[in-house]
C-alpha cells in the first residue's frame, strides 16, 4: 500500500491478510529473488524474508541503496536497480552494491521501459535510444553499456518480448527491435495512441492488444499481427 508504506501478505488459501510489513515511503514495485522480495520505495529498496521457515519470515531484513529507483530487473542472483541515469547491480546473496553502469538520461515521467533479454538488459528511453546492457558474467564486458540503438519515436512505460522482437510502444507509435542484430526495425503507427498508461500490452497468440492511451479513449484497443508488423483495424475509442 503507497498511502500506508506497508506490504500486506495474503493466505492465498483462506483469502486473509496474514502480516502487514512496513516498509519505506510509498511502495510501488516489488521482484522476488529466491526466498526475499525486494520492493522499491522512494528511499530506496526494502529486503523482505519470504522463506516461511525462516525465524524472520515476513520481516524487513535490510533497506538498502537508499535512493529512489524507477525499475527492477533479475539476472540469476542480481538485482538491477534503474534510476534515471544510471542502474545499480546488487548481489542479492549479500544484498551490496556490485557497481553502478552509467546510462544517458532516463526520464520515467515521460516513458521508459525494460527488459532481459537473453543475457542482454534492455532499457528504453524517452529521448528515442534503447540502451543495452551486457549481464552474462561469464563476458569480458559483463556489467557494462556495450550498445545503444537510436532512432525511435520516444518510449513508453510497458515493454513486451515476442520471439527476438521487442515492442517499445510510445504515444503514437510502437517501435520494433530486433534483439539478435540489436536494430530497430520498424516503427508502427497507433492512431489512438499506445503508450501503456492504461495497463501493458496483451499478446494473444500472435496479436498484440494495447489500451489506447488517447484521454478520453475509454475502451479503445489496437491491434499488432507480430508476423507482419501490420496494425490492423483500429478499434476506435468506446
Amino acid at each position: 500500500s503507497s498511502a500506508s508504506s506497508t506490504v500486506s501478505v495474503f493466505d492465498i488459501t483462506s483469502r486473509n491478510v496474514i502480516a502487514t510489513i512496513s516498509v519505506g515511503p510509498h511502495p510501488y514495485y516489488s521482484v522476488a529473488v529466491g526466498t526475499k522480495l525486494y520492493v522499491a520505495d522512494l528511499n530506496g529498496i526494502s529486503v523482505i524474508d519470504a522463506n516461511p521457515s525462516s525465524g524472520t519470515y515476513n520481516t524487513v531484513l535490510s533497506h538498502i541503496y537508499k535512493a529512489s529507483v524507477q525499475g527492477m530487473y533479475v539476472m540469476g542472483t542480481v538485482l538491477y536497480a534503474q534510476r534515471s541515469g544510471d542502474v545499480v547491480a546488487i548481489d542479492t546473496t549479500t544484498d551490496t552494491v556490485i557497481t553502478t553502469i552509467t546510462l544517458a538520461s532516463l526520464n520515467s515521467s515521460t516513458g521508459t521501459s525494460g527488459a532481459i533479454v537473453g543475457k542482454k538488459l534492455y532499457f528504453s528511453s524517452s529521448n528515442g535510444s534503447v540502451y543495452i546492457v551486457d549481464v552474462d558474467p561469464t563476458s569480458g564486458t559483463y556489467n557494462t553499456l556495450t550498445n545503444t540503438i537510436s532512432g525511435l519515436n520516444g518510449g513508453g512505460l510497458f515493454a513486451i518480448l515476442v520471439g527476438t522482437k521487442l515492442y517499445i510502444p510510445s504515444y503514437y507509435y510502437v517501435n520494433v527491435v530486433d534483439t539478435l542484430t540489436d536494430t530497430l526495425t520498424t516503427t508502427i503507427s497507433v492512431p489512438f495512441g499506445a503508450g501503456g498508461f492504461r495497463g501493458p500490452p496483451t499478446l494473444v497468440g500472435r496479436y498484440l492488444y494495447f489500451a489506447n492511451s488517447d484521454v478520453g479513449s475509454d475502451g479503445g484497443v489496437s491491434v499488432i499481427d507480430t508476423v507482419s508488423n501490420v496494425l490492423l483495424d483500429p478499434v476506435a475509442p468506446v
